[in-house]
């Protein structure tokens, strides 16, 4: 056996399914597992939550409330 073939048989490492919701103007996670994968672990200060205007998951400070950037709470 050659060495590249015993290389191949080593798991590939996650990717998290990301993008930018222009929305809410920030990264948008599909699952809160993607946005702990994307960060590898979640450092402290940090929380997921869920988005009420994009219905994806953010990567936020504690206390914030998801609300469109730049609009007024009404």
């Amino acid at each position: 056996m050659s060495r590249r073939n015993l290389e191949k048989n080593q798991p590939r490492p996650l990717k998290a399914d990301a993008m930018f919701s222009r929305k809410c103007s920030r990264t948008r996670y599909a699952t809160p597992v993607d946005a702990r994968i994307a960060l590898g672990r979640l450092p402290e200060g940090k929380t997921i939550r869920k988005c009420p205007e994009c219905g994806g998951y953010h990567i936020v400070e504690p206390g914030v409330i998801l609300r469109r950037r730049g609009k007024e709470a009404r």
